[in-house]
């Protein structure tokens, strides 16, 4: 991942695999930094911590097995599909009942499973205020 990509939230790649254009960059900043934000994108937390921004953010989040072994993490793409169902709907159901700030911690205790696999993605959720 380059350090631009980084800086923000990417559009789907084109046909040669490419990302070229950009949904959420730099030009975004100052709408967003008077709201409690939630980024869930890979290395969201770079992007709020960049620009001074407030609410939930993901760090790197595994959901592709490529993701996996560049963070040698031991897995297979069969947990990676089962473990992520149940993070996103973790996920969901704590911004559907908790502050956001609570989010992070809540989520690291529903944790059921605790391999390589689910303490990196439960471990990288942020808040900040």
């Amino acid at each position: 991942m380059t350090k631009e990509e980084i800086k923000s939230l990417l559009w789907v790649p084109d046909k040669d695999g490419v990302y070229r254009r950009f949904m959420v960059d730099g030009r975004y900043v100052q709408s967003l930094r008077s709201k409690a934000c939630i980024g869930i994108w890979c290395y969201a937390n770079l992007f709020a911590e960049q620009y001074n921004l407030h609410g939930l953010f993901s760090g790197m989040i595994i959901s592709e097995l490529q993701e996996a072994i560049d963070n040698g993490i031991t897995t297979s793409k069969e947990k990676i599909d089962v473990e992520m169902v149940k993070f996103i709907q973790r996920l969901r159901d704590c911004i559907d009942q908790y502050w956001l700030k609570d989010t992070p911690m809540r989520m690291k205790d529903l944790d059921d499973v605790q391999s390589e696999l689910t303490t990196f993605n439960y471990s990288n959720l942020y808040y900040f205020e």
